[in-house]
């Protein structure tokens, strides 16, 4: 038993050494394959130059840190609208814009006026009997117009 645990981790540890030893190499380019043509070249020198430093990157850490210090003694100061002036000439523009939104104190005490004056009048069927005959008449009439198919 022991000589199998043993062969068993000697395996174990021959298969992870197996398992980690470098690649093969390329093998060298041939004669059989293809030559760069100038073409080829040129393109790969653009490559080379664009990549290399065409880019516009100027930013350091420096320009980073001014940046990041000058966002924060923005904040700290006050904001554009300031005034109740300024802030409800900027809620009237917004209201200008497009939606339904008509909602005056005036419109709006005008609707609570006439619920008020609605509030009172009697409802136009209001005992259980005068409901029911205008659902008979309701059920005659609409039987009448059925007509049955003809």
């Amino acid at each position: 038993m022991n000589r199998l645990l043993i062969a068993l981790i000697a395996g174990s540890f021959a298969a992870a050494v197996g398992a980690q030893t470098p690649a093969p190499a390329a093998t060298p380019p041939t004669t059989m394959q293809k030559l760069e043509t100038p073409a080829d070249k040129a393109k790969q020198a653009e490559v080379k130059a664009v990549t290399k430093g065409g880019g516009d990157n100027t930013a350091t850490g420096a320009d980073a840190a001014a940046g990041s210090a000058k966002a924060k003694t923005e904040k700290s100061q006050p904001k554009s609208l300031t005034t109740t002036k300024e802030k409800q000439q900027a809620v009237q523009a917004a209201g200008k814009g497009g939606g339904n939104n008509d909602a005056t104190g005036a419109a709006a005490a005008a609707g609570s006026a006439k619920a008020k004056a609605e509030k009172g009048d009697p409802k136009a069927l209001a005992t259980k009997s005068e409901k029911q005959q205008a659902v008979d008449a309701a059920t005659k009439a609409g039987a009448q117009n059925a007509g049955g198919g003809k």
